[in-house]
């Protein structure tokens, strides 16, 4: 069954931050560095992506 937005609520602020950029046309930034470990704020569920 295909999810849409709403299945997905509330966003993570990662997933916020990509799906406002994608909405742009813009680069989505999540952090300085490559996380050496998930968190609330750089964690991006993999079905959100699909």
């Amino acid at each position: 069954m295909k999810k849409t937005l709403v299945d997905f609520q509330p966003l993570k602020p990662a997933e916020q931050e990509l799906f406002e950029c994608c909405q742009h046309g813009k680069e989505a930034i999540i952090g300085k560095e490559r996380p050496t470990k998930k968190t609330e704020e750089n964690e991006i569920r993999a079905e959100f992506l699909r």
